[in-house]
């Protein structure tokens, strides 16, 4: 890295003085190099700390990456606390209108270097008012990666983000919710009808259960008298076929694929008053549920009237990770583990565990080992 001296300097200058009540106008740099859904939606909730720890400040977000820009819409929609969102190069950008400029990249240096080269005549003399400061460190998914910090870091904001109970939070609004019904309606739901939504897909095969016993489980749930099953076929690969040809058709007949509908419709129909249940793996649309019905709750929703929100979850690589890192801040989601208790398979609940056993991943098994008859019997106390 080259040494950025002067820059730095008048950078560190503007951080100095800056207080954090004065912020009015404040730029989040948001540069993931992934994309994952609900990793996605757990870093948004914590816009809400921002806003708690700069009063008075417009928050404004930025991405350089127009690949994301479809999921970030979907994620950012309506949400009270981002003032503006931007899908803009950063040579595009005008800093000097803000007070305080958030970096969360892996690419900090290449930043600063465009910096120092479109803001050359500000080290002639003219004032420098703007602070910068990185927040690399806790905003980025540091799993596959390590950041590289250039900037100051904001230890007071950091201290405050990491004791900060945020939680995910997505606002749909009642119009949404309505299309989502209507939606619904126009697909063979009536009125006394129960949506059961099963989610299919994960970012790795490793955290879903195996074919036939989803199929056993779509199987059970089509049983109960006035459900209706909806599958989420995204990316349309033939899902409707896909199911044809391993359940009965008289199962088959009570299910619904949503297909191709794009990530905000797809939440509509989760936040539908017909959704009386959302079951899946470790993945982002239960994230997205969990943020949904938070924020639902927080605006009046009756917590008892919340449908269930089940995830289970199987094995997880690295020492730092584990269920309760990803699902310990959902307070509506019921998150299942697979453990080996003296030879045999139970599913236990993470909430139900003490601190250091919610972290612990001695016994657990994955997500292949586990069967319809121990899903099922969890599913019967919810439906």
């Amino acid at each position: 890295m080259k040494p950025f001296t002067e820059i730095l300097d008048k950078i560190s200058y503007a951080n100095t003085a800056l207080k954090k009540e004065n912020a009015k106008r404040i730029l989040l740099l948001y540069e993931e190099k992934v994309l994952f859904i609900g990793d996605t939606c757990i870093k948004f909730g914590m816009f809400e700390l921002f806003k708690s720890f700069f009063p008075n400040a417009h928050i404004d977000l930025n991405w350089k990456n127009s690949k994301f820009s479809e999921a970030y819409e979907a994620l950012l929609q309506d949400n009270p606390i981002v003032n503006k969102m931007t899908n803009l190069d950063w040579s595009n950008l005008d800093f000097s209108c803000y007070d305080l400029v958030l970096i969360i990249s892996f690419e900090e240096e290449n930043f600063l270097s465009m910096l120092e080269r479109k803001y050359h005549s500000l080290m002639a003399g003219f004032p420098w008012n703007t602070a910068f400061f990185s927040l690399s460190r806790i905003g980025l998914n540091l799993t596959t990666r390590k950041a590289e910090v250039c900037f100051p870091e904001y230890t007071e904001l950091i201290n405050f983000a990491v004791q900060y109970p945020h939680q995910p939070q997505l606002f749909i609004s009642e119009v949404e919710r309505q299309w989502g019904k209507e939606w619904l309606e126009a697909h063979r739901i009536d009125q006394e009808d129960k949506l059961f939504i099963l989610i299919d897909s994960a970012s790795s095969t490793d955290k879903l259960v195996n074919t036939k016993t989803f199929c056993e489980l779509i199987t059970f749930l089509s049983g109960i008298e006035k459900s209706k099953i909806l599958i989420y076929d995204e990316n349309l690969s033939g899902k409707e076929k896909f199911y044809a040809e391993r359940i009965p058709r008289q199962t088959l007949s009570k299910m619904i694929f949503a297909k191709g509908l794009g990530l905000r419709r797809d939440l509509r129909l989760v936040a539908s008053p017909y959704t009386k249940l959302v079951f899946g793996p470790c993945t982002g649309l239960l994230h997205c549920a969990s943020g949904i019905y938070n924020q639902f709750v927080k605006d009046g929703m009756l917590r008892h009237t919340v449908p269930p929100l089940i995830t289970y979850t199987g094995t997880y690589e690295g020492d730092w990770n584990n269920a309760h890192l990803w699902w310990g801040t959902s307070p509506l989601v019921q998150c299942l583990m697979l453990k080996n208790i003296n030879d045999n398979k139970k599913v236990v609940l993470l909430h139900e565990l003490n601190e250091k056993e919610k972290t612990n991943k001695e016994n657990l098994l994955p997500c292949q080992e586990y069967t319809a008859p121990l899903l099922i019997n969890h599913l019967k106390g919810y439906i």
